[in-house]
């Protein structure tokens, strides 16, 4: 399946995790909380994964609708 493909069917599977929920299924919030953190751990993870293979701070800032100086701010590893 391609990425196209395969990301609009994972968002057609949350629009309809989120109507299950709001409709009243309050015990799964936390869950849904849960995979909102995951997910950004998954773009913080992507972003440096690109910017390893050769991407820019500005081709990753473009493809998210940011600037450079937002990409950096978000994504730029911490050092310890």
């Amino acid at each position: 399946m391609e990425t196209p493909a395969f990301a609009a069917m994972l968002r057609r599977m949350l629009r309809a995790y989120r109507k299950r929920v709001e409709i009243g299924d309050v015990d799964a919030l936390p869950d849904m909380a849960a995979m909102a953190k995951d997910v950004d751990d998954m773009i913080y993870d992507a972003a440096n994964g690109c910017h390893d293979r050769g991407y820019s701070w500005t081709d990753i800032a473009n493809q998210l609708g940011v600037s450079r100086q937002a990409a950096l701010k978000r994504f730029t590893r911490k050092r310890i």
